[in-house]
């Protein structure tokens, strides 16, 4: 029952976020740990109509033109040492351009995983 309600309420709440309007949607991985929590949220953005990319943040490089995106989701949950390669700093300087450039909200969340049915 307490998975079925995580769900439902996850569901709920990507689906009333949306505002109507899909978003296009980079969703950045860092490391591999939790990476199957990271396919569930990829799943719920999906389903709730949004366009997803999804990247690896610690071994390759995000695309070199952010602009069509209208959120990036950092999905770092990796212990501490892993934010420190070349891919990550670049990419994370790519992504603070396209925040800086733009006008969006920030959301930091560390109860990510309070998001899956896991």
């Amino acid at each position: 029952m307490k998975k079925l309600f995580k769900s439902l309420s996850v569901v709920a709440i990507l689906l009333l976020s949306s505002n109507a309007k899909a978003a296009t949607i980079l969703f950045g991985d860092v490391g591999t740990d939790y990476y199957s929590y990271g396919t569930e949220m990829v799943g719920y953005l999906s389903g709730a109509g949004h366009s997803v990319t999804r990247v690896s943040l610690y071994n390759s490089y995000v695309p070199s033109d952010l602009t069509g995106f209208d959120q990036i989701w950092v999905y770092d949950l990796e212990g501490p040492g892993s934010d420190n390669n070349t891919f990550q700093s670049a990419n994370y300087s790519s992504i603070a351009n396209w925040f800086d450039s733009q006008s969006h909200d920030l959301i930091v969340d560390g109860r990510i995983l309070s998001s899956t049915t896991y």
